[in-house]
């Protein structure tokens, strides 16, 4: 008898890695934020892109192009919930009581598509298209943090 298939180790793999993601998420609310910290999780998640020298995990160009459509539309929610405070010298991500309902609902959508899309691929072609998923999501989210933070350090410069 099989205890895990597939398709449950994949889920439970996500959620063990979004448990991780709303912890780190919180415990870096109590640390000043840069320019730099905004910018490098896109940078250093754009490495997971090499995945897709492994011919199983390549899917149709379209697919892909939707994935990434699909994680900006998620990355909404984000964006509208981020928000930056002044504390002295530095500048703070506000915490917003609605992100940790937000990411268990994205985790929730992400799981029903899962369950949706993982009989038309394997899971190599499945785990390729929720990263270009979730990259998707997290730049245009970053970007938007950017532009919020040097919007506030420029007030900031101004007093």
């Amino acid at each position: 008898m099989q205890i895990l298939t597939s398709t449950s180790l994949g889920m439970l793999v996500t959620l063990i890695m979004a448990t991780m993601v709303i912890l780190v998420r919180m415990r870096s609310a109590k640390r000043p934020v840069s320019a730099r910290s905004i910018i490098l999780p896109p940078v250093f998640m754009s490495t997971g892109f090499a995945m897709f020298f492994f011919p199983g995990t390549t899917t149709p160009l379209t697919y892909d192009l939707v994935a990434f459509f699909v994680g900006i539309v998620l990355s909404i929610p984000l964006i509208v919930t981020s928000k930056f405070e002044i504390v002295g010298q530095d500048v703070y991500l506000k915490r917003s009581k609605l992100f940790l309902i937000i990411l268990l609902g994205l985790l929730t959508i992400r799981f029903i598509m899962k369950l949706w899309v993982n009989d038309a691929f394997t899971p190599l072609q499945t785990a390729g298209l929720f990263f270009v998923l979730a990259y998707g999501m997290i730049v245009p989210w970053r970007v938007a943090m950017l532009y919020m933070y040097r919007q506030l350090m420029k007030k900031m410069l101004r007093t």
